[in-house]
């Protein structure tokens, strides 16, 4: 196997009887594990998504408990837990987790958005134990005139697209008299099995000898003005920027970008290593980009659930020419590197990290990218501003979602919804000023 097209000459084996037997996680998996620990700088916290939803109308309890009981047995990753000493993970057998239950806190008065800030506070910077299921919760408020859904996740579980699917098969469901679901002919266990095999691949070699050479040149994370020292922080606060952008001036961007062979993704992640590089005390620094990617192992392959992300370390540079100068080189290096995305980001850093004798406590690399790099992927910040969660009653305008990222202290989330552009910014605050993080967004 020397790439993805020679995949087909590798054809997966299913295991149903396995099923229940450990397997490998990817390599994010593992840094979204380890990363919670408080030993590592902007540790304490998972890597997690917190939702509110809000109703004018009373929730089907005892409806949305059955849809959820039923995705559970259905989908053997929400059964998922991880084991911190062997780096794997394992699904529940289904008679053995019991039923799901939403628990319900009934309130007297009209909505007092006041009354839950404390749960809310909880919540969004909830961190799950790994080998404890579930690694998700829903929760009810119901106050006299409307209904507040709480929704928690550990991302270690699903990915941006994964979670998508979960919620709009609930939504589905929900609004159907007819509760059935299609059994996945792959599970992510299928898959990590056999993506695991392609690490002894000719595609792997090519790869890493790729990275091996490259990262000596590779430069480090930069020094910004922090408020404190990052290492300092046991428990990481995660706040948000957001700025939209228009369709006319989004589409005049895109036009423009295209026009110079500049592909979208790589003109924003220029535009954001050029803000940062102003702050910074070097015109060189590395930043993590998220990337989602399903190798094409099955034709049934985008079923699956499971978490898919991987990264690259990618060496932004800024160099004395035109911006256009900065656009093309950007482009460039980052299409070189996706194509030797096999040697992942992670290992990247570890090979990083022996070379240049950094703290492996320390984050190799916290500033982040998250966006429509390798295609134009959901996000949360994208998804948050589409159709309504579960029924029409949603007030879509009062939606509520906070993320945070372990060992970061800034994630951009750069994204297209609805022919705009959402750029939002999730920064640890005990590091940074919000004022000083909207001028960066401005």
């Amino acid at each position: 196997v020397e790439d993805e097209a020679d995949l087909r000459k590798l054809p997966i084996l299913t295991n149903a009887i396995k099923l229940n037997n450990s397997f490998p996680m990817t390599e994010v998996q593992k840094a979204y594990l380890l990363g919670r620990s408080t030993t590592f700088e902007i540790g304490g916290v998972s890597n997690h998504i917190y939702y509110e939803f809000k109703y004018e109308t009373k929730i089907d309890i005892s409806k949305l408990e059955h849809i959820i009981n039923l995705l559970i047995r259905n989908y053997p990753e929400l059964r998922t837990v991880f084991d911190t000493n062997t780096l794997t993970q394992k699904y529940l057998m289904s008679s053995n987790v019991g039923t799901y239950k939403v628990k319900c806190d009934e309130y007297t008065n009209n909505y007092d958005k006041g009354k839950l800030q404390e749960f809310t506070d909880k919540m969004s910077h909830f961190v799950y134990q790994p080998n404890e299921y579930p690694l998700f919760s829903f929760h009810i408020s119901r106050f006299k005139d409307c209904d507040i859904l709480h929704f928690s996740i550990d991302l270690i579980l699903l990915d941006v697209e994964s979670r998508q699917k979960f919620l709009s098969d609930i939504t589905r469901l929900y609004s159907s008299n007819e509760l059935k679901l299609k059994n996945p002919e792959l599970n992510f266990k299928d898959y990590q099995d056999y993506v695991s095999l392609l690490k002894y691949s000719k595609w792997y070699k090519r790869d890493k000898a790729y990275w091996v050479k490259k990262i000596e040149n590779l430069p480090l994370r930069p020094i910004l003005p922090l408020k404190l020292d990052s290492i300092s922080i046991s428990k990481p606060r995660f706040g948000k920027s957001e700025i939209i952008i228009s369709k006319e001036v989004w589409n005049k961007f895109k036009s423009k970008a295209n026009n110079h062979g500049v592909s979208v993704s790589s003109a924003l992640l220029s535009i954001y290593g050029y803000v940062l590089s102003r702050y910074a005390n070097t015109s060189s620094f590395l930043i993590t980009l998220t990337v989602f990617n399903r190798y094409s192992i099955h034709p049934h392959v985008n079923d699956i659930w499971g978490d898919f992300t991987t990264t690259n370390l990618f060496g932004y540079k800024r160099t004395p020419g035109s911006i256009l100068d900065n656009l093309l080189l950007t482009h460039q290096s980052l299409w070189e590197d996706l194509d030797h995305g096999m040697y992942s980001g992670i290992e990247v850093q570890r090979c990083l990290q022996n070379l240049q004798g950094l703290d492996p406590n320390q984050a190799v690399s916290p500033i982040v990218f998250t966006g429509i790099v390798g295609g134009d992927k959901t996000t949360e910040s994208s998804d948050n501003n589409r159709r309504y969660f579960l029924n029409s009653s949603e007030d879509i305008s009062s939606r509520i979602w906070i993320g945070q990222t372990s060992q970061a202290w800034i994630d951009l989330q750069a994204v297209e919804s609805k022919n705009q552009f959402h750029s939002t910014w999730l920064y640890v605050e005990q590091l940074f000023d919000q004022g000083f993080i909207e001028d960066l967004n401005n």
